[in-house]
């Protein structure tokens, strides 16, 4: 090929055809970018021509061109041996570029277990597999990691195995309820390409809650009321910190209406709020879109006289 990509009959030797010192005449110009398939083929590009290189062969997209902005409209590529690819462009005249390198070995992606349901907070264990092309004894084996994704968390699973064959696995915490996808994506790692798996569902429901009021003292004195602090604590049934409001009442009687802060919430009685006798409290959480409502335990309150 001539510095236009165009063919032209001309006689190419070289004293070490794949190391290069190649040379064509009529002109005698030098040769760069050599590349041969075959014991018997081999194919050359002007040494004032562009190199062409790729992080993944086979891959149109992964290639680039030494000069020039970035790269050139390359559009369809040929890998015909484990060690040589040619790749078409789309430039001016339809450039024929030539590019050395092992294209990727295909792999499969599959999630192998996972949960069809969860509650919000609750840890899913989701395993993977990732399979070689090229499977065996002898077969090299995919490595790395696996990302895993659902609605708004994700989790990296590593790898091990043997044969071609790789298992993973990890945890992952939706923290709101929903409909998800569960996926895992492996990507192109080593000599192996990248793949992604199918999509499975994934229903994250409500958790339960668990609340509990709390009393500074279980007697008060009539008057002295206000020393009386309330103290409510609303707790996951897994993980994340629940939030909304909470009503604390004596009987039906509201005594305090509270928003939680870092799931806790507290109030002090004003003087004279309760007439002197026994009271029974207990605390009410409303809920939230992640958590399910709860009540408290009853507490016994005594106000003195």
């Amino acid at each position: 090929y001539n510095g236009n990509g165009e063919e032209e009959n001309m006689q190419l030797t070289s004293t070490d055809p794949p190391a290069g010192g190649w040379r064509m005449t009529p002109s005698s110009e030098s040769l760069n970018n050599v590349a041969c398939p075959s014991t018997s083929e081999c194919f050359a590009f002007p040494a004032a021509d562009e190199m062409v290189t790729s992080t993944d062969p086979a891959s149109p997209s992964s290639w680039r061109e030494s000069a020039g902005p970035g790269p050139d409209g390359i559009s369809a590529v040929s890998c015909p041996t484990n060690e040589f690819c040619v790749a078409a462009d789309n430039g001016d005249g339809g450039d024929i570029q030539i590019g050395t390198g092992k294209p990727l070995v295909a792999t499969t992606t599959a999630i192998t277990s996972a949960p069809g349901s969860a509650v919000a907070g609750q840890p899913v264990t989701v395993h993977v597999r990732v399979t070689s092309a090229k499977t065996g004894p002898s077969a090299a084996t995919p490595a790395g990691t696996v990302t895993i994704k659902g609605g708004i968390r994700a989790c990296t699973a590593t790898l091990s195995g043997s044969a071609g064959v790789s298992h993973g696995s990890c945890h992952l915490t939706e923290p709101q309820p929903g409909s998800y996808k569960l996926s895992a994506s492996y990507p192109a790692q080593g000599s192996f390409a990248a793949s992604t798996s199918a999509s499975q569902p994934l229903t994250i429901s409500r958790a339960t809650s668990t609340a509990k009021l709390t009393l500074s003292t279980a007697t008060v004195k009539y008057g002295q009321e206000q020393h009386e602090k309330l103290t409510v604590k609303v707790s996951p049934q897994y993980t994340n910190t629940p939030t909304g409001k909470v009503v604390i009442k004596a009987g039906s009687t509201t005594v305090c209406m509270l928003t939680l802060d870092h799931a806790t919430a507290s109030c002090t009685l004003t003087s004279k709020q309760l007439k002197a006798g026994s009271y029974t409290l207990h605390a009410s959480y409303n809920g939230s879109t992640a958590f399910k409502p709860s009540t408290s335990a009853s507490v016994k309150l005594t106000v003195s006289k």
